[in-house]
């Protein structure tokens, strides 16, 4: 005939556990039946406890794959917008340099066309300014 198996049989070897541990299980249980009556009732709780741990784990590593992922992203437009920023530092130097041509279109825009431009703009203005009287 066999015997149920014990609580006594689930539990680990005291030498594999730490002061903390020992200590707890001292507390709770102090007799052979608190062993029978509050084991049960207390794997549960500690089951429910540790699913709950494990939920919300998932969770946070969740939030961040998400902050990594945005972080990436944002580091990848921030290179970018860099990068290209130094692209059209390097054309107007280019453009803007003494002896090239730019520097001459660049006068000529400068000189003649942007005066111009802002007569015309001048223009459209006061027309508008006329018109909404």
């Amino acid at each position: 005939m066999e015997h149920p198996p014990s609580p006594c049989s689930c539990l680990p070897k005291p030498s594999g556990l730490s002061d903390n541990q020992v200590r707890f299980l001292n507390e709770q249980f102090q007799t052979h039946q608190d062993l029978v009556h509050k084991a049960p009732p207390l794997q549960t709780s500690l089951r429910t406890h540790s699913s709950l741990l494990d939920s919300h784990l998932q969770h946070l590593k969740s939030i961040l794959s998400h902050l990594t992922v945005s972080w990436i992203r944002r580091s990848f437009s921030a290179k970018t917008n860099l990068h290209n920023l130094d692209i059209s530092l390097q054309n107007l130097s280019l453009v803007t340099s003494q002896g090239g041509s730019g520097w001459k279109k660049l006068q000529k825009v400068l000189g003649t066309e942007l005066p111009q431009l802002a007569k015309e703009v001048k223009r459209i203005e006061n027309i508008r300014s006329y018109l909404e009287l």
